[in-house]
């Protein structure tokens, strides 16, 4: 949890700086609290495929290409919705593999899962959070015909 508010705060800047859709339209508190979430999944990857920083590299890159694609973040209730779907995110896998999978490897007894079984179901999570983004670009650019 630390570590999420410490990678939030990192992101202050950007919320002055013009152009930043995507910081101006969440509040900051909201903004640090996805970040912790998020630092949660990205611990979780981290722990599951045998320390790979590249996984990690490889979510968070997606995460930020997705929030370029489907520009859904630059509206409020994009940021809102965001900001849920990292929690729910968190609890899914929290309820499917347990707290224990947050924790490294060595203080694990029992894997039932293999490092690319966990990358797959986490890479499943994100591509199925991305496309929740893409129906919020649509029904954004929907609503703003309207």
């Amino acid at each position: 949890m630390i570590l999420g508010i410490v990678w939030g705060l990192w992101h202050l800047p950007l919320f002055f700086m013009k152009g930043q859709d995507i910081y101006h339209n969440i509040p900051i508190f909201w903004f640090i609290f996805g970040t912790v979430f998020l630092s949660i999944l990205f611990t979780w990857i981290y722990n599951n495929t045998n320390r790979s920083i590249l996984a990690v590299l490889l979510f968070h890159t997606v995460g930020n290409l997705a929030h370029f694609i489907f520009p859904a973040l630059g509206t409020k209730l994009g940021g809102l919705i965001s900001v849920i779907l990292n929690v729910c995110v968190v609890i899914i896998v929290l309820i499917i593999w347990g707290p224990k999978s947050l924790v490294r490897k060595q203080h694990i007894k029992k894997h039932h899962l293999t490092a690319n079984k966990r990358l797959y179901y986490a890479s499943l999570l994100f591509s199925v959070n991305s496309s929740i983004y893409q129906m919020l670009d649509v029904i954004d650019n929907d609503l703003w015909i309207w």
